[in-house]
């Protein structure tokens, strides 16, 4: 989890899942959460005078003296205090062990989502979602599949894409003398992006540089491209060599889906058609765990008729800006 410590929302949203972690799940380490933050480096100059944000003398750092990096791998690097590790399945867990009404349900597949509930007259009002282990009737869907969106909400095909992210983990820890005091890394924007997560335990993860996928795939059934894999381990063998000896191999190779809107912003909010009754809260352009919580919090404000406590950063992501007519014409 590493937020826009130049946007308020995600560094109230991360001091949220933090607090949540902390006071409802025990201990950070029930999550496995290591909150002694991160950086952003930069490999060139050009992209260092980019970021939006003018760094102070104390949030600068040498990559090589904190990192071990390779001499000349990398131009400069900015602290990122508030990025963290952490275990977003626990967190999820946790959260549904919250609440009275909801209930953690594994492998399940929602398949559509239909308005009106059946002949039952008495099911007037309602929306019947069709999943892998029955039928539901509700009176209120939220859609947070994030990037299978789509699949369920087919409308929106054309302002989300959906792509897929190659993901390593190594299988041996690095010696604790040589860990980094940080748990987060991040090099390079968008597709290009590089990422690196010192687990708890040691391990490396690696993922990133989607700018080589050549591939339509949608799905994270199955392993990793095997192209990116290796662009992966070489990328990071370069400009950590130090660490790369000792790690050796990477265990683990897998695919994660991604939700990106047209735009870059998530989604959240009602959709228009579907009767009042189907509401959407997604697309997080591989940034979700700075936005999901505040997003998700904001929505269910909304949809109980409370204040909604992120209103103005809720609005620039309405899922109506979609919809012009929606908008125009909808309150």
């Amino acid at each position: 989890m590493q937020p826009d410590c130049s946007c308020p929302f995600e560094v109230r949203t991360a001091q949220k899942m933090r607090d949540f972690i902390e006071e409802r799940m025990e201990s950070l380490n029930a999550a496995a959460y290591v909150g002694t933050g991160g950086a952003t480096l930069f490999e060139s100059s050009s992209a260092e005078n980019s970021e939006d944000k003018e760094a102070s003398s104390d949030q600068q750092i040498d990559p090589v003296t904190l990192l071990n990096a390779a001499p000349g791998a990398f131009v400069s690097g900015l602290k990122e205090p508030l990025s963290a590790s952490l275990w977003p399945y626990k967190v999820v867990q946790a959260l549904a062990r919250e609440s009275t009404l909801a209930t953690f349900v594994e492998t399940c597949r929602v398949l559509k989502i239909v308005e009106g509930a059946s002949a039952d007259e008495t099911d007037a009002g309602h929306t019947t979602v069709h999943t892998s282990k029955g039928e539901l009737i509700a009176r209120t869907v939220i859609v947070a599949t994030n990037a299978w969106i789509t699949d369920v909400l087919p409308e929106l095909e054309a302002h989300v894409k959906a792509v897929t992210n190659t993901v390593l983990c190594s299988k041996l820890p690095v010696p604790p003398e040589m860990r980094w005091p940080i748990a987060t890394i991040s090099c390079g924007d968008g597709a290009e992006e590089v990422y690196i997560n010192q687990r708890e335990d040691g391990r490396i993860v690696l993922g990133g540089l989607r700018s080589k996928d050549q591939s339509l795939c949608q799905s994270d059934s199955g392993p990793g491209d095997s192209a990116i894999a290796h662009a992966l381990q070489e990328w990071f063998r370069e400009r950590f060599p130090a660490m790369a000896s000792v790690i050796g191999s990477y265990e683990y190779c897998w695919k994660g889906c991604i939700g990106i809107p047209q735009d870059g912003m998530p989604i959240a909010g009602r959709l228009p058609g579907r009767g009042d009754m189907v509401y959407v809260c997604g697309g997080f352009a591989g940034h979700g765990m700075p936005r999901c919580l505040g997003l998700a919090e904001g929505l269910v404000q909304h949809i109980c008729g409370l204040e909604v406590s992120e209103a103005e950063y809720m609005a620039r992501c309405d899922v109506r800006r979609f919809f012009t007519d929606a908008i125009l014409h909808t309150p």
